[in-house]
């Protein structure tokens, strides 16, 4: 079953959003490699989630921030001043486009 990873982190690390970043990459590294649905583009990708100490407001190039060039592609950023999640591979985003598999 597809969740938001904000119900994974509210489940599983209380207070995530005062936490350090590096307290909540310790805890995602100990889950290990997690199946996750990009919903902005509908693929999957596999690996280990890490937190970015970056937000959807921070500047992503071209004078653009990550949140500009989502809503550019059609995509409302609801949360941009929470952090954003990556993998390898994957790059950046808003934590509200990602889903987990659990």
């Amino acid at each position: 079953m597809w969740v938001p990873l904000y119900e994974v982190l509210d489940q599983n690390i209380p207070n995530w959003r005062n936490l350090s970043i590096r307290e909540i990459n310790s805890i995602m590294r100990g889950w290990g490699q997690v199946r996750v649905l990009l919903t902005t583009n509908n693929r999957k990708y596999r690996g280990v989630l890490k937190l970015w100490e970056m937000s959807s407001e921070t500047i992503f190039g071209r004078g653009q921030t990550i949140q500009d060039d989502l809503e550019n592609r059609g995509f409302l950023v609801c949360y941009p001043r929470d952090r954003v999640t990556y993998m390898e591979g994957m790059g950046a985003f808003p934590i509200q486009f990602i889903k987990i598999q659990q």
